[in-house]
């Protein structure tokens, strides 16, 4: 009803401009056109349209991320300015991104905005702000549109040195834990000659061809599959450390995630942590599949998994004997009991390939000789300070 008023009161100034004559008719000319800016800016601010486009929303801390936001003037009037804005939080690089643009009668305008995030988690897209008005200084709208969309920080990617554990088959530069047998008839391929490889493995035309040493991969007559099992009982992690070293472990076990993945393996994921709205008492649990997908929902669960203090990590080895008989499976934990070594024995006994990655810090306590008495390898994970690595070692 308000528009038909707007209109119908334009159309009577127009009327009277157009009977009157001199110093009248301009002084109505002048009315109408206020009120024409007046009325267009006021209904072009309610109609104006947004999309919003996150593809470039999601990645990994310390990386540069962008969000990019499409006006679009749906109206018959022109925007003769628009000013966008949006402040990230300091968890998103404190980044306040301001753009200044116009819009044509049903036309659009596309804005990149960039953020820089510190740290992993799943964070709120910060409310936009618009201000526009007419260019004579008149009279300015401002609105606030909320975003329901996430932005998701993805923990680091750091490299990892020291897999070179003892093996059959290999990961990349790294080996199973357990025999498999290769078909000596199906050659898969060829990869770089790692320390240890046997001369027998050495495709000798390749190296006289291009003088570079490269082994060759067959293919094996058995599948596997990969368990990795996150730690993250509030109890295990030392006080003096807990923050540090749990983020230390959070960002572990992406880049295994990402190394397998990449590698093509079949891996599972299992973990106790906590996620907000999630109540405590759930294990979160990623069934044995392989691609990229699956890495990708994995990272996504580690941006925004913490500590919880109500599921014991004893729980997770239940959800071992989900996994194929034969299957390798890794425990991330800061804390190795008795009760642990004795669960990853009867894994063993069962058929599985249990190892124990023990999360070290300054406030933890050195494991059990108990795995290694019982045959389960038990290897310290170090995150070195200076390079952000992370180092395998054998615990004895």
């Amino acid at each position: 009803m308000n528009k038909h008023y707007d209109f119908l009161l334009i159309l009577g100034l127009s009327l009277l401009f157009s009977l009157a004559s001199g110093f009248h008719q301009a002084l109505y000319f002048g009315l109408v056109l206020v009120l024409l800016v007046w009325f267009g800016v006021r209904d072009t601010a309610r109609k104006i349209a947004l999309k919003e486009d996150l593809t470039g929303g999601a990645g990994f801390a310390g990386t540069e991320l962008f969000l990019k936001v499409q006006l679009y003037n749906p109206s018959w009037f022109p925007v003769f300015w628009c000013q966008v804005s949006r402040a990230f939080s300091a968890e998103l690089g404190a980044n306040f991104s301001q753009t200044l643009v116009s819009l044509r009668p049903y036309g659009k305008a596309d804005i990149q905005m960039m953020l820089y995030p510190e740290r992993r988690g799943v964070y709120h897209v910060p409310d936009l702000k618009l201000a526009l008005g007419d260019p004579f200084g008149w009279k300015e709208h401002n609105l606030s549109i909320a975003s329901p969309e996430k932005i998701i920080v993805y923990p680091p990617l750091f490299p990892i040195t020291g897999m070179n554990l003892t093996r059959h088959l290999p990961w990349g530069q790294t080996r199973l834990l357990f025999g498999m047998h290769e078909d000596p008839a199906r050659l898969r391929g060829c990869r770089d000659y790692h320390p240890g490889d046997s001369l027998k493995r050495i495709h000798w035309p390749n190296l006289a061809r291009t003088g570079v040493l490269k082994v060759k991969e067959w293919e094996t007559t058995l599948t596997s599959t990969i368990g990795i099992f996150l730690n993250l009982a509030e109890a295990d992690y030392p006080v003096s450390d807990w923050f540090r070293l749990s983020e230390s472990g959070i960002e572990f076990a992406a880049a295994l995630v990402h190394l397998f993945t990449s590698s093509h393996e079949t891996l599972g994921f299992y973990c106790n942590g906590q996620l907000a709205g999630v109540p405590p008492e759930t294990i979160f649990k990623f069934t044995a599949k392989h691609g990229y997908t699956q890495g990708k929902q994995i990272l996504t669960f580690l941006a925004g998994v913490a500590l919880q203090d109500s599921q014991p990590y004893s729980a997770l080895f239940r959800d071992a004997y989900r996994l194929g008989n034969g299957s390798s499976l890794i425990f991330i934990t800061p804390r190795i009991s008795v009760e642990l070594a004795q669960r990853a024995h009867s894994l063993q006994q069962a058929g599985y390939h249990p190892l124990f990655l023990w999360l070290e810090s300054s406030g933890s306590v050195t494991p059990p000789a108990v795995p290694e008495q019982a045959g389960i390898p038990c290897f310290t994970v170090t995150k070195r300070r200076d390079s952000n690595e992370f180092l395998i070692t054998k615990t004895r």
